[in-house]
């Protein structure tokens, strides 16, 4: 196995996605607590964190409490930097909801779907319509959305060759990632 050479640029972006992931699940922390929890130098972690608050991914969130000295700012995710949105494709209904960038819930639809086979171009459409209505109810901009996810209740397989299959909604080979 060929071991790939590590540059300046993919040290930094390690060492960036330590950083966010570590404020994004566990956050807020201080540039201390990323220092203990990461292993990177302090040096390392103010220069990187400069730069995620500069781009606007990460944000102050207080001062931590002080046994005396210089007081510790607290870190965490910027929640308006963007927004993404997770689809649930259950057997009977399919929910949308829309988080800000720190995972709080901002809008939610629901839409119900008929018992029995349910034809891949009208479950598309209610996801396309409730990704529509959690963004309008939420104010936020389609551009402004990070990601989308979804999630198809009883998918046994899935992949670019095979298609996906829902036994739930009678699917078999419908090309799921389109």
């Amino acid at each position: 196995m060929e071991l790939s050479r590590a540059t300046n640029r993919t040290v930094r972006l390690r060492n960036r996605s330590a950083l966010l992931t570590k404020l994004f699940l566990d956050g807020p922390l201080t540039r201390q607590d990323l220092v203990r929890s990461t292993g990177l130098s302090q040096p390392a972690v103010s220069n990187v964190v400069a730069d995620l608050i500069d781009e606007g991914l990460v944000t102050e969130a207080g001062v931590a409490e002080s046994d005396g000295g210089r007081p510790s700012m607290m870190l965490r995710v910027a929640p308006t930097y963007a927004s993404v949105i997770g689809v649930d494709v259950g057997e009977t209904r399919i929910r949308t909801e829309l988080f800000d960038f720190a995972m709080t819930l901002r809008a939610s639809v629901e839409h119900r779907l008929d018992t029995g086979p349910t034809h891949p171009a009208v479950v598309a459409g209610h996801v396309l319509a409730g990704m529509d209505a959690v963004t309008a109810r939420a104010g936020v901009a389609p551009a402004d959305v990070l990601g989308v996810g979804v999630g198809v209740s009883g998918g046994g397989r899935a992949g670019r060759a095979g298609g996906g299959a829902a036994q739930a909604l009678g699917w078999d080979r419908v090309p799921l990632e389109r």
